[in-house]
């Protein structure tokens, strides 16, 4: 990501902290991609995956990801966008833009795997069509997948994908 002054954001998820902790990293470069600064961590409870990194028109980097820090056992997630407290900070706020959490251990109906007994028909899939977009207002749009909706096919009905949109402030 390339903002307004032409500093550089990578943001992306890091699996290798922890076995069940993906973070989303972010590191930042003031001269092009010559140096960089530490790579920063959103410090969140849970794993975050699949981010993607929108600038507001203060200069504050979004971010936007799936994310499990509301669920204690770190299995179900939600969609949320995480702000940048000051342009060029990499001290970030979050903020939950789902309304309903889905959990992807149990039921779903297209993608179902049983590895483990106690998470039957888990999802193997959770979608890849998530994104943000920063908005003139200073917010930003954030449309992601979740497992909220029930789906049937022949006599099995379980969670299905489906795509939902929200802005953030």
């Amino acid at each position: 990501m390339v903002d307004m002054r032409n500093t550089v954001h990578p943001v992306a998820k890091n699996p290798y902290a922890a076995v069940t902790n993906s973070d989303v990293i972010v590191s930042q470069s003031f001269d092009r991609g010559h140096t960089w600064s530490a790579p920063v961590a959103l410090a969140l409870a849970g794993d975050q995956w699949m981010p993607w990194g929108a600038y507001d028109t203060s200069g504050r980097l979004r971010i936007g990801t799936f994310d499990r820090q509301y669920d204690a056992a770190n299995h179900k997630y939600d969609y949320s966008v995480a702000t940048e407290t000051g342009s060029g900070t990499l001290a970030f706020t979050t903020s939950k833009v789902s309304t309903v959490s889905s959990d992807p251990t149990t039921g779903d109906r297209w993608f179902a795997r049983t590895v483990n007994p106690s998470f039957p028909f888990a999802t193997s899939f959770i979608g890849d069509y998530s994104n943000i977009a920063a908005l003139p207002s200073g917010g930003v749009a954030a449309y992601w997948t979740d497992l909220r909706e029930t789906a049937c096919f022949g006599s099995r009905c379980g969670q299905g994908e489906d795509a939902f949109f929200a802005t953030s402030p």
